[in-house]
């Protein structure tokens, strides 16, 4: 009975640290789980940061109010990016309303014929592409695009316009 008792006992003792063993694996496995959370927000934080900085260093040199020689010819880079990305959305934009405008109200989106003159579902004038006039334009300073006479700011890139 002795020898059943000193088994018994001897398998317990390994199963409880066996267990302790388990139980220290998962809280190292928590604390460093832990650490590398810490880690990937601190870095999101910082690309944020670095985004922001760079984003606001690029306003600045765009707009002439700081320069760096080194940096210039990155800048008109970005800005040939900026024109392209803006040139491709504007046509996006346009393909998108010459196929589909002429058959959806602009104001709710319902559809609507060639013959309505109001949206059956929201009451709005149906505009049609032949009755939008193109404002006058004039070349934006920066970056060249046609900016409507009237805007404050190009589209394009933003400088002050007048």
């Amino acid at each position: 009975m002795g020898e059943l008792q000193t088994r018994i006992g001897g398998g317990l003792f390994k199963i409880k640290g066996g267990l302790e063993q388990g139980k220290q694996k998962v809280l190292l496995t928590q604390e460093i789980l832990q650490h590398k959370k810490v880690i990937e927000e601190a870095g999101a934080k910082r690309a944020d940061f670095i985004l922001q900085l760079g984003e606001e260093v690029y306003r600045k040199m765009r707009s002439g109010e700081w320069e760096h020689k080194e940096w210039s010819e990155r800048i008109a880079e970005i800005a040939g990016l900026d024109q392209t990305i803006y040139r491709a959305k504007q046509e996006l934009q346009r393909l998108n309303q010459k196929f589909g405008s002429d058959n959806v109200c602009r104001q709710c989106g319902a559809q609507v014929t060639p013959l309505d003159k109001f949206c059956g579902s929201c009451g709005a004038k149906v505009v049609r592409e032949e009755d939008v006039k193109e404002p006058e334009t004039v070349a934006c300073s920066l970056c060249g695009e046609q900016v409507p006479v009237s805007a404050q700011f190009c589209k394009c890139c933003g400088t002050k316009m007048h």
